[in-house]
């Protein structure tokens, strides 16, 4: 008796463990949205958690949203109440994953407006609510009309704010539609009404569905994350093709009527250079798979992770192809600087170097089509192209940083590891001899500039290390002219350059202050290979986790770029970004590997509150002087007259 209990006893416990090791190791739940957006969607946006992501995305941005105490929970809540007219929206599971989504339309419905041109594709725009029962969400929900014979509800939407007068017109009230499909109540423009119920019947018959189709680290993401929007690239090409055709050839007539116009900048006959430009962009349309995006809203940061994705067997794949002999670290990322509008250190792959080259010569060779020269100078450019790329070694770094007052307002460093010395040395007195002669040169005296590069050798030296310099001269044929003054007003005569080899590093210094700048890079350089990142990368890496395995790592700082950029201005800008104290940085990094770009940005709370509290800071200076002004005139206005003149 007491072994038959104990069987029973085994035989329950084995079969909850068996029914348990079947879920865990089962086939994994459908995802709901995936299943019910359409596999040929040209675009879907996802919401998961309504409730927690808004509540998150309200925490990181207290205290710098335009909006106030109102915050962005509050807001979609709001119009999730004008448009069902429940309060409590008791028929919507607010914890539940929300979607909008685009897809290609088949033909014009009967009674529906035909699309306005052959080139203005017809797109449906569809969102998904998540319901706990679709019935009961009908009867939940005021402003949602009763379904008709098709299952289809009607859902006025009225204005969010009363009209300003009494005799104002009423705004046009808006119309949507409601059908049910799958787990979601699907909502649509009235104008689509049928094209709804066309798409709500392939849903529930089991048409293919996004879940079909997308990535498996897709799939992932799209749940996992609070926010992903996603681009179906080859639907994009196929859907507004004739859009993109059109556009296309509305930007190269302008480009041909400013390069044939009378009166205008010399800027020669561009056409060509707009022609590669846009083959480029249609390269990447015809090649490119699809682009993600997805966001994580979180009290301290905003972290957003962004894929692009090349079709299988394409040279964008190619493009998009890691190096296996790359290092696993790059020791640059200590040589990155704190205070900077811009810092970047990444590993040279240098297929990937190489086919990009390619892109940028196919430009230049494009801007001096006709000149008898242009042939072979491609051809020189070409081979110092690849004697560059075979002359360096795996890592480099850049930083970008303001020079108030300077001309030109910036200096930038780059950090490159060479290889073989005497080749780089070489390619680059080539290079300034290419630069001084031949199609180039002629095609920047078509602008209406002369250009030339000038490389002196050994003209300093600092702490045993011998400074090259050079210089690259812009002058403009008519300095009176609005280009000339504009030009010289951002660049000066051009740009100075100091270079300087350390070991196996190259130094770089371009734009102002390079004598002190090349110094100072010296210095950071021989500090050796125990130094370790500045504070503010630190700070940033941190944000990002672990990021040794990066192809490229870097920080944007918008306040400081902003502050740059100011020195480019003509005339003062009203904001003084210089004024702006900031500390903080936005973090970068990303990978290339099977034919995919994969980059995370981390923005932090700190670096918006920097700019909000300096803005308001900027704003009370401003009223100060204003009363001040104010006070000067009223003082000015009460001061009593003097004596009569004597007659």
């Amino acid at each position: 008796m007491k072994a038959n209990k104990f069987n029973r006893g085994f035989v329950c416990v084995l079969s909850a463990a068996v029914l348990f090791g079947c879920v865990l190791c089962g086939p994994a739940a459908a995802d709901a949205v995936l299943e019910t957006v359409p596999a040929n969607c040209v675009f879907c946006v996802r919401l998961n958690n309504l409730d927690y992501t808004l509540g998150q995305l309200d925490q990181f941005l207290a205290g710098a949203s335009p909006t106030g105490p109102v915050g962005m929970s509050m807001m979609a809540r709001m119009h999730l109440i004008q448009m069902l007219g429940d309060p409590a929206l008791q028929g919507v599971d607010t914890a539940g994953s929300f979607a909008i989504f685009g897809t290609a339309a088949k033909e014009t419905a009967p009674g529906e407006p035909p699309a306005a041109s052959s080139a203005e594709p017809n797109v449906l725009t569809a969102a998904l609510f998540p319901v706990k029962d679709y019935q009961q969400f009908l009867s939940l929900s005021p402003n949602v009309g009763q379904a008709d014979d098709a299952g289809v509800s009607r859902i006025p939407i009225g204005p969010m704010m009363a009209p300003a007068g009494p005799n104002a017109p009423a705004p046009p009230q808006k119309v949507l539609v409601c059908i049910k499909a799958g787990q979601f109540a699907m909502v649509g423009p009235e104008a689509k009404r049928a094209q709804l119920v066309e798409l709500a019947k392939s849903i529930s018959s089991g048409a293919e569905s996004l879940a079909k189709k997308l990535d498996p680290d897709q799939t992932k993401l799209c749940a996992e994350m609070p926010v992903w929007a996603y681009a179906d690239i080859e639907q994009v090409n196929k859907t507004f093709a004739a859009k993109i055709e059109q556009a296309f050839a509305q930007a190269e007539q302008q480009m041909k009527n400013v390069s044939g116009a009378a009166g205008q900048m010399p800027m020669g006959d561009f056409t060509q250079v707009m022609k590669v430009y846009l083959d480029t962009i249609k390269c990447f349309l015809d090649q490119a798979k699809y682009v993600s995006i997805a966001v994580k809203p979180e009290p301290a940061v905003l972290r957003i992770h962004e894929t692009v994705a090349a079709k299988p067997d394409t040279e964008l794949a190619g493009l998009l192809t890691a190096d296996a002999t790359l290092p696993k670290e790059n020791k640059l990322v200590a040589q990155l600087q704190d205070g900077v509008a811009i810092n970047a250190a990444a590993k040279v792959n240098k297929g990937w170097m190489e086919k990009c080259s390619k892109i940028g010569i196919s430009f230049m060779n494009a801007a001096v089509a006709g000149d008898p020269n242009a042939a072979a100078d491609t051809a020189k450019w070409e081979q110092l192209t690849k004697d560059s790329v075979d002359s360096m070694g795996q890592l480099l770094a850049f930083s970008m940083k303001g020079n108030p007052g300077a001309k030109p307002p910036f200096v930038l460093e780059y950090i490159i590891e060479i290889k073989d010395k005497e080749k780089f040395d070489k390619m680059t007195d080539e290079s300034a001899q290419l630069m001084k002669a031949g199609a180039f040169s002629k095609m920047y005296k078509n602008m209406g500039m002369e250009m030339g590069f000038q490389v002196s050798r050994g003209t300093g030296e600092y702490n045993g290390v011998t400074i090259d310099s050079a210089k690259l001269g812009m002058k403009v044929a008519d300095a009176n002219s609005p280009e000339g003054q504009m030009i010289s007003a951002m660049y000066g005569d051009g740009f100075d350059y100091r270079m300087a080899h350390v070991d196996s590093l190259y130094l770089m210094a371009i734009g102002g202050e390079t004598d002190a700048t090349i110094k100072k890079m010296i210095d950071s350089v021989k500090a050796g290979a125990n130094k370790q990142p500045t504070a503010e990368i630190t700070a940033a890496m941190s944000l990002l986790g672990d990021v040794k395995d990066a192809d490229f790592v870097g920080t944007f700082n918008y306040i400081r770029l902003m502050s740059m950029a100011t020195g480019f201005m003509p005339m003062a800008m009203p904001i003084p970004f210089d004024q702006i104290p900031t500390r903080s940085n936005i973090a970068f990094a990303g990978k290339v590997a099977d034919g995919k770009l994969v980059a995370d940005v981390a923005v932090p709370k700190e670096h918006i509150m920097e700019f909000v509290t300096g803005m308001q800071m900027l704003m009370q200076q401003q009223q100060q002087q204003m009363q001040q002004q104010m006070q000067q005139q009223q003082m000015e206005q009460n001061e009593p007259a003097g004596p009569e003149p004597v007659q």
